[in-house]
């Protein structure tokens, strides 16, 4: 059983610092998680901020435009124009000082952004974006966006994003979790010498 030859890392589930959604009956990420990134770092987050999906809200604009937009998009829209909210929601972005990559391949400094995200099937569509992320380290797995997401229209479009699941949150995590990555890690190189693909 996989989780018996790691049993010694400091942490066999990823904590949080962006607690998950009650609805969702799961446990936390687990080192397994970081086959679905392309890169996971530790590092310090840095200059964490909140910025308005301007290039987003133009294209729900063009669409009103063009009569493509469904009607309850034009609702939405107008409500968010007339309250001062962005039409096209928020994101995060913020820089990661790397210490160490465990997966993929990143420089000693990296721009990154962190999707808003909605849990699905529980009627609740509020923002859970943090306005505030504590400047520490983190064990942060990332991705680049897919591209039909709200953040896959966004000016940042070309950086990375950090990985999300909709039920457990983004994929930071407790720096002590790489200890558990490492020794997942050095499973997966026993196991592809002990058995080599032909």
């Amino acid at each position: 059983m996989i989780r018996a030859l790691y049993a010694g890392a400091l942490l066999l589930s990823c904590v949080l610092l962006i607690p998950p959604a009650r609805a969702c009956n799961v446990e936390g990420y687990e080192p397994t998680d970081i086959e679905y990134a392309e890169v996971v770092v530790v590092g310090e987050v840095k200059n964490y901020r909140v910025v308005p999906n301007d290039a987003f809200s133009e294209q729900i604009r063009k669409s009103i435009e063009g009569g493509t937009a469904p009607e309850w998009q034009r609702k939405r829209y107008f409500e968010d124009i007339a309250s001062g909210t962005s039409p096209g929601g928020y994101y995060g972005r913020f820089e990661i000082a790397v210490d160490k990559v465990l997966k993929g391949r990143a420089g000693k400094t990296l721009s990154v952004t962190l999707a808003d995200w909605i849990i699905p099937h529980v009627g609740d569509d509020s923002s859970r974006l943090p306005k505030h992320l504590a400047s520490k380290r983190y064990v942060i797995a990332l991705n680049m966006p897919d591209a039909g997401s709200a953040i896959g229209h966004s000016a940042d479009a070309q950086l990375l994003t950090v990985h999300m699941n909709y039920c457990l949150g983004p994929f930071m995590g407790h720096p002590d979790f790489e200890a558990a990555i490492e020794n997942y890690q050095q499973w997966l190189r026993e196991q592809g010498r002990k058995h080599p693909s032909h």
